[in-house]
């Protein structure tokens, strides 16, 4: 009997069609909110959906058919965090983006209480399928934005969705799921499992997108180094993440679509990364083939001098992007959590925020310690992997509206508090 089956209990194991049931049901909300995110901004199902669930899991707690724990304490650090950032209104230049951005991302707590109460009520399987389930709704997005579009990268205004945001949102997920499927594939390598990571390896080079994918590759070679008893099985990790990279590529190259959005990956490579900020100002005159990573030097020396301008408070969350608008005639918003946090919240903001890091960190740490079996502390360990995948890619794209962010922060409390009480 494995962790699982003890979960449930001998006299409660799940049938093949109740397990059906519950699939399908996490497939289709996974499917509902990755279709649901990029039309936010027009038919607000978005946040429907979730105010819903949140109406549901409020009753459903209420009627003691949920358990709770300890969900409000464990999240502290995060809802002072959050509730600096709405504070950071009143010295923020632009005080009423910060409220309008604050009001929105408020969302994400929500998501962090939704999650804990997942976490505390299921089983490691169902939690697993969570993040098994990702690379095949990317896919089903992917192809309907293709067929909609015809693209995935560029940006397209006016429209219902902007794709390029919507593909590095997507590319976020599959880096974050990445090392849940390379587990699963750990304990059991099934034809899904394979497939799961090939898609997900794939997708990385049709979304394009540099950062995301170096953070992909680091999270395969540190979920097997992890997992890993012996020296050779690291050598064997390394072997095998290469393997499966060379078959997501072969994979790539048997359509035409493929070796385009191949192509267009490798020339993204090509053109390399500048990653000078302080001169960026005299690349504006240069020829646009010449303007390497502009924008993105741009927003980092806009960063730079709002942390210089108010090294203690930050000038206000989310006005990076107002300031950027101001000086150069365009928007942009700040690009990678270090830039964020330093430029839009200052120190205090900065502090906060490593609160809530090194407090999931030690959770894991903990949880890793006293777990009760080696798959218990296996899916610890991946948990944390997935977050230091999520963290690398965080420093080039926007982390503090990554949902999966959240859901792994409650996963560690709410784990860690199911071992303590299993322990007494």
């Amino acid at each position: 009997m494995n962790i699982f089956e003890e979960r449930l209990g001998s006299r409660h194991k799940l049938t093949f069609k109740y397990h059906g049931i519950q699939y399908a049901s996490f497939l289709f909300a996974f499917l509902a909110i990755f279709w649901a995110g990029p039309i936010a901004q027009m038919y607000k199902l978005y946040y429907i959906a979730f105010a819903v669930c949140t109406a549901i899991t409020v009753m459903l707690a209420l009627a003691g058919k949920l358990k709770t724990g300890q969900v409000f304490r464990d999240g502290i650090p995060l809802f002072v965090f959050f509730v600096y950032l709405a504070l950071s209104c009143m010295w923020a230049r632009f005080p009423e983006t910060t409220l309008l951005a604050v009001s929105i991302d408020s969302i994400y707590p929500v998501i962090f209480i939704l999650a804990y109460i997942v976490a505390l009520n299921n089983d490691l399987r169902r939690l697993t399928f969570i993040m098994f389930v990702i690379p095949f709704a990317v896919i089903t997005f992917t192809i309907w934005a293709i067929f909609n579009f015809g693209v995935v990268r560029q940006e397209i205004y006016g429209e219902a969705t902007q794709l390029g945001s919507s593909s590095s949102t997507l590319a976020i997920y599959l880096t974050a799921s990445l090392p849940f499927l390379i587990w699963i594939n750990y304990r059991k390598t099934t034809f899904f499992s394979i497939a799961a990571i090939i898609a997900s390896i794939g997708l990385q080079f049709v979304f394009q997108s540099r950062a995301i994918l170096a953070a992909n590759m680091i999270g395969i070679v540190i979920t097997w180094y992890s997992l890993a008893s012996n020296k050779l099985g690291v050598l064997k990790s390394v072997f095998k993440a290469g393997l499966l990279l060379a078959v997501a590529l072969i994979f790539l190259l048997v359509f035409d679509q493929g070796r385009e959005f191949l192509q267009k990956s490798i020339e993204r490579f090509q053109v390399g990364m500048d990653l000078s900020f302080l001169d960026a100002e005299s690349a504006i005159r240069l020829p646009a083939i010449e303007r390497i990573d502009l924008d993105r030097r741009l927003m980092w020396l806009t960063s730079y001098n709002s942390f210089v301008e108010n090294t203690i408070l930050g000038v206000g969350y989310m006005n990076i992007g107002r300031i950027f608008l101001e000086n150069y005639g365009w928007y942009i918003v700040s690009h990678g959590i270090v830039t964020t946090l330093l430029g839009e919240t200052g120190l205090i903001g900065t502090l906060l925020f490593s609160w809530v890091l090194l407090r999931y960190f030690r959770r894991i740490s903990i949880s890793i310690r006293i777990a009760q079996s080696g798959e218990e502390a296996e899916f610890q360990i991946v948990c944390r992997c997935s977050m230091l995948c999520l963290l690398f890619s965080g420093l080039f794209h926007q982390l503090l509206q990554d949902q999966l962010f959240y859901i792994l922060l409650a996963w560690g409390s709410a784990l860690n508090l199911r071992q303590q009480q299993a322990q007494n």
